[in-house]
């Protein structure tokens, strides 16, 4: 689901040029520029949310995975 999110950012700025283009005016519209204005805020708060909610707690460090007796530790946190 992120792979598709990413993906779908990436083409949002050739999908409102395109469609600027397709009806005729390079020139962006005050209602174009006011939604990318939208667009950009709301990113810049769900990358701050998200960076947020994955980091880790204070006073931790992270645990890289490891393989013991052929079995994959997956990576945590721990206490220091």
């Amino acid at each position: 689901m992120v792979r598709l999110t990413e993906i779908g950012l990436f083409l949002l700025p050739f999908a409102v040029f395109g469609l600027s283009w397709w009806f005729g005016s390079l020139t962006p519209s005050p209602t174009v520029l006011v939604l990318a204005f939208a667009c950009l805020v709301g990113l810049t708060a769900y990358l701050i949310w998200y960076g947020d909610e994955r980091s880790l707690p204070a006073g931790t460090v992270y645990v890289p995975a490891r393989l013991v007796d052929g079995t994959v530790v997956p990576g945590h946190a721990a206490p220091r």
